[in-house]
């Protein structure tokens, strides 16, 4: 399962190792994206908003990139224990996030209400958006999957991201 899909760059990679995929996104313009770049391969794509969305099976890896980090504080516990609900006993899931702010981000940082962080993202055609951006310590976020049941491995792959796979116990 991929949660916040997007428009399908890692649900290709997904495709590699898995033999289906549910692929979640809240935006039906970037499933439609998803579905035209992937054509007939084995991929259920499902609309939902992930702060409502309930898990209705278990899988054997529960992906996500880049999502974590626009994930409010205030969410993150109710987040994770849907992410606990979606993997099966002995599953993994893995992400790939931002868990420090870049040269760029900071110069684009805004902080709001109660510390919570912004950040303005331009797009090619001018439009300006504000978004939330959360940089999550990997330290509290490995404990936090410990007390989930999850062991996990933290990867630092520069200044800023992090590959981070944790894997539930079996039963």
């Amino acid at each position: 399962m991929e949660l916040a899909c997007g428009t399908g760059i890692w649900t290709s990679v997904l495709l590699q190792i898995g033999q289906h995929i549910t692929a979640i996104d809240a935006a039906p313009e970037m499933l439609d994206i998803a579905q035209r770049k992937l054509g007939n391969a084995p991929v259920h794509y499902q609309q939902a908003n992930l702060f409502e969305w309930e898990p209705v099976q278990q899988y054997d890896l529960v992906f996500f990139a880049f999502w974590l980090s626009h994930v409010p504080p205030e969410r993150l516990s109710a987040f994770l224990n849907k992410v606990k609900r979606a993997v099966r006993p002995g599953g993994y899931v893995v992400m790939i996030d931002q868990y420090a702010p870049t040269e760029e981000d900071r110069r684009l940082v805004k902080e709001g209400e109660g510390g919570t962080i912004y950040a303005e993202r331009s797009l090619r055609d001018g439009q300006t958006f504000t978004i939330l951006k959360v940089y999550y310590d990997v330290m509290v976020l490995q404990e936090i999957f410990l007390h989930l049941g999850f062991e996990s491995t933290i990867h630092q792959l520069d200044d800023s991201f992090v590959f981070f796979s944790a894997r539930g116990r079996p039963v």
